[in-house]
């Protein structure tokens, strides 16, 4: 499943506030034993944006900079750099100043979607629309999303090292779980199975899905057995949200101009793409958003206008002109049946 999703309005990863310190990540596919896992190390610097074929998956990962954008911009600077006299250049060779530019070029495409300004930021837009289509993804999707948002931070216990810091009590000395492989490297790499994430993925879509059905449902407030549903459904993003263990940071920034308390606030801390998830599964359920599963991709989404009909498509699909293909292939249909009643 491959679906691009281009309309940001209907994406079920809505913008979370906070502040997202991610760091930054190398990530490879290896073989462990029979396993295939995602082994990570830490960088500093952005990963290069995927391959054209695999950005195309996801919405949320950047794209590669055309040659010919990079070229305009390269011809631009040269004449500018030809107006400029020896003084302003300032001792760095054109060359130099042009390898600066290709390296701002292609790190402005690598930014995880975090505005300039004050905070608290909104970023993380489209993650979970990607996460969920991972599980039906190829080990090269994986490993571009993995490159840049990281990794899950897979504890032994197969869950992302920070369900130890949930419900923890001042007296549990018991040190806090690392993700696998990490305290061998002091933290610096480690490994996941690939398998995991899959797993992961099969279970936030088959969350978005059911949020979905429950949401629609005209029966859920009657019907035991769909009531049951609904708490083993809400249940279930509680642990996502549990085992996150988001914390939260304050932001001083006094302003006297505005109302108290003068700019003064507080808002999630986010260093793991499995915080992202969690507080964007908890969005789609507490979020006042109205959801649907496209007719086509299969993928949930977000309705932000009037859809009639029995069908339901999301933006892309209808940008793809899937609704028109359902109508014409619907249309033979009916074409049929009248000819083989005519010839009764």
């Amino acid at each position: 499943m491959t679906t691009k999703r281009t309309d940001k309005s209907d994406l079920l990863g809505w913008p979370l506030p906070g502040f997202i310190s991610l760091p930054y990540f190398e990530v490879r596919i290896e073989q462990r034993g029979e396993i295939g896992t995602l082994a990570w190390r830490r960088a500093i610097s952005p990963a290069a944006p995927a391959t054209a074929e695999i950005a195309r998956a996801f919405v949320s990962l950047p794209r590669p900079i055309p040659r010919a954008v990079i070229k305009r911009g390269e011809e631009r600077l040269r004449q500018k750099f030809n107006q400029l006299d020896a003084a302003e250049v300032a001792g760095s060779s054109k060359e130099v100043l042009l390898t600066l530019f290709r390296r701002k070029g292609g790190k402005a495409s690598f930014a995880r979607q975090i505005p300039d300004g004050p905070p608290p930021f909104f970023g993380g837009h489209g993650v979970l629309d990607d996460f969920v289509a991972l599980a039906d993804l190829s080990d090269s999707h994986i490993l571009a999303f993995a490159a840049h948002w990281g990794p899950l931070g897979i504890c032994k216990h197969c869950k992302p090292w920070t369900h130890s810091l949930a419900e923890r009590s001042i007296l549990n000395v018991q040190p806090v779980c690392a993700p696998l492989g990490a305290n061998e490297s002091k933290g610096l790499e480690g490994w996941e199975p690939l398998e995991i994430w899959r797993d992961y993925s099969r279970d936030a879509r088959g969350i978005t899905l059911e949020v979905v059905e429950l949401k629609n449902s005209r029966k859920r407030a009657k019907d035991p057995e769909e009531q049951d549903r609904v708490s083993r459904l809400l249940a279930r993003i509680a642990k996502w949200v549990r085992n996150a263990a988001t914390p939260l940071v304050t932001f001083e920034d006094r302003d006297d101009e505005l109302p108290w308390p003068c700019g003064f606030g507080a808002t999630f801390q986010v260093t793991s793409v499995y915080q992202i998830l969690a507080i964007q599964l908890l969005g789609i359920v507490a979020g006042g958003r109205d959801l649907a599963q496209c007719s086509h991709c299969g993928l949930p989404f977000a309705v932000t206008g009037r859809r009639a009909g029995a069908r339901r498509f999301c933006a892309t699909c209808i940008k793809a002109k899937a609704p028109i293909n359902y109508s014409a292939r619907d249309y033979r249909v009916r074409q049929a049946r009248r000819t083989r009643k005519g010839r009764k």
